[in-house]
């Protein structure tokens, strides 16, 4: 549960950094955040309880923000000192980390073992040597590299495809009254 809350914690980057004098606000987003983050009721009453709170940010219990409101009152001024409200994007993994995850599978692995253990012994053991014992293994392993390339290739398209799509969620317009 307080994983959930820390993932949806404002961005702090793009906010005015604490004690700015920009701010018209009495309560600061680091104050926000520690609230929100750790759930902390005793803050949000030193602020007045959740009425307390909303006069400080300049805001209407009822109908929230006014887009068209001048100074603190205004989404604007808001956007300034606490940042836009979205969550940071996550980078998309690149191809070595998928590649690295599509190796970790458990019949992946056995195979690998097996390669090595057939290529080792087909190259040690004199009889083995002479039939080319090792190339067995070889073949084992280069159809379990064969197998990870493809997973990870095609884990990798479907990220990207899923950036894409992900995308096109922010030019959907939404009014909220």
């Amino acid at each position: 549960m307080k994983g959930d809350a820390e993932d949806a914690v404002i961005n702090v980057n793009e906010a005015v950094p604490k004690g700015s004098d920009n701010s018209p606000y009495s309560v600061t987003l680091e104050n926000l955040n520690a609230i929100n983050a750790e759930k902390d009721n005793d803050g949000l009453q030193k602020l007045g309880g959740i009425k307390g709170l909303s006069a400080s940010l300049y805001t209407d219990l009822q109908h929230g923000l006014d887009p068209d409101a001048p100074g603190p009152a205004g989404v604007e001024a808001h956007r300034t000192a606490f940042g836009p409200n979205k969550f940071p994007e996550k980078p998309p993994p690149n191809f070595f980390a998928i590649l690295l995850d599509a190796a970790q599978d458990p019949m992946i692995i056995i195979l690998l073992v097996v390669a090595l253990v057939t290529i080792i012994l087909g190259a040690a053991i004199p009889e083995q040597r002479a039939h080319q014992g090792w190339s067995e293994g070889l073949a084992v392993l280069g159809t379990a590299l064969i197998v990870i390339f493809i997973g990870a290739g095609q884990d990798y398209s479907k990220e990207r495809q899923f950036q894409k799509l992900n995308s096109l969620k922010d030019a959907i317009e939404v009014k909220v009254k």
